[in-house]
């Protein structure tokens, strides 16, 4: 390409090009931030999903690893969601209450689909 050096060196005519371009540059306590947005979102799954566990009769160690798996992908999904349609941002409360209750819907879907127990003969 005529005009920009592969030695390393940027060429006049390459600066000129860009020389208004923005730069942009990530703060560490922005990545910080957002990574303890991740670990609160985790753990607001984790703590539905043992809850949910608590509160149902017949515990077994496998039940209670399914809910909070559940848990936590319920609310990393509605997150995940709420970021990508613009309903709410990562950082903002509203994402950790919609956190909360994407883990209880998946839950409550969980269970209705996939129960395991014993069906009333009148129903």
């Amino acid at each position: 390409m005529p005009g920009y050096g592969w030695d390393g060196r940027f060429s006049a005519r390459f600066l000129e090009k860009y020389k208004n371009a923005p730069l942009y540059t990530l703060d560490k306590s922005t990545e910080v931030r957002g990574a303890m947005n991740l670990v609160v979102t985790i753990l607001i799954g984790l703590g539905v999903g043992v809850m949910v566990e608590l509160l149902l009769p017949g515990h077994t160690l496998s039940e209670l690893l399914l809910a909070v798996f559940l848990g936590i992908a319920g609310a990393l999904l509605i997150r995940y969601i709420g970021g990508v349609t613009g309903w709410f941002g990562t950082e903002q409360p509203e994402s950790f209450v919609a956190s909360a209750i994407g883990a209880i819907v998946v839950l409550i879907a969980y269970g209705t689909l996939f129960r395991r127990g014993k069906r009333r003969a009148g129903k």
